[in-house]
């Protein structure tokens, strides 16, 4: 994890304990853990790997992780209030970027949150 990162992201918003914070592409949870201990925020973490999401889940109980992909977002019922993702782009191919994107500012716009 870098630390400038995480700073960026802690100081992004008003991330606070009624806040709902989710990671797109959260692999072992390294950000959004460090959030929701930073702020006592909501945090919720996907990811496509098993794998990483059982690394995630033994590393938090706080965090809610699930399997999911950025390009297909399914968390029906919730909104965010930050919608991030570090390390992740280079891992969708050019044509799935337009779908990742506009999956999110459809979170967003559910939220009626305005994209950060």
């Amino acid at each position: 994890m870098r630390p400038e990162v995480l700073k960026q992201l802690l100081s992004s918003g008003e991330i606070a304990a009624a806040s709902q914070v989710l990671e797109v592409g959260c692999g072992t949870g390294n950000y959004i853990i460090a959030i929701e201990q930073a702020t006592g925020c909501q945090g919720w973490g996907i990811d496509p790997s098993a794998e990483m999401l059982a690394r995630a889940r033994a590393r938090s109980c706080a965090v809610s992780f699930r399997p999911g992909r950025g390009e297909k977002l399914a968390l029906p019922g919730r909104h965010f209030d930050l919608v991030f993702s570090v390390d992740v782009i280079h891992h969708n191919v050019q044509f799935q970027l337009p779908h990742v994107f506009n999956s999110t500012r459809t979170e967003l716009f559910r939220s009626r949150v305005n994209a950060r």
